[in-house]
């Protein structure tokens, strides 16, 4: 039988496993607090505890840099003329093993990782 995770052990797992720089969102993925100083200082998983006692239903950000080691490349595939050296959208996903995760319902795009 799968366990299934609250996101709340799913921020401590990404911030011990990965030492991810976590943080809670709102449904429309909004911070609960300023976040900038998270880009520079290191969250705790007491931080991520309080945070998720207060806030159980948020969702997982993620402070992506330096500090998270975690680079992001925002495909916007929705659009109809992306294009980068000559490589459209779904050549540029299949060049980088790009693969579909889900459905953004909120912004009717598909989100990939």
């Amino acid at each position: 039988m799968t366990k299934t995770y609250t996101n709340k052990e799913m921020a401590l797992i990404y911030n011990k496993k990965y030492n991810w720089n976590v943080f809670p969102v709102n449904e429309n993925k909004q911070p609960f607090f300023s976040w900038a100083r998270f880009q520079k200082d290191k969250v705790t998983p007491e931080m991520i505890e309080k945070w998720w006692d207060n806030n159980p239903d948020a969702n997982i950000a993620c402070a992506t840099g330096a500090i998270s080691n975690v680079a992001v490349l925002d495909l916007d595939c929705y659009k109809d003329n992306l294009e980068i050296n000559g490589l459209n959208c779904t050549a540029l996903q299949r060049a980088l093993k790009i693969i579909p995760t889900k459905e953004d319902k909120i912004r009717g795009k598909r989100n990939f990782i």
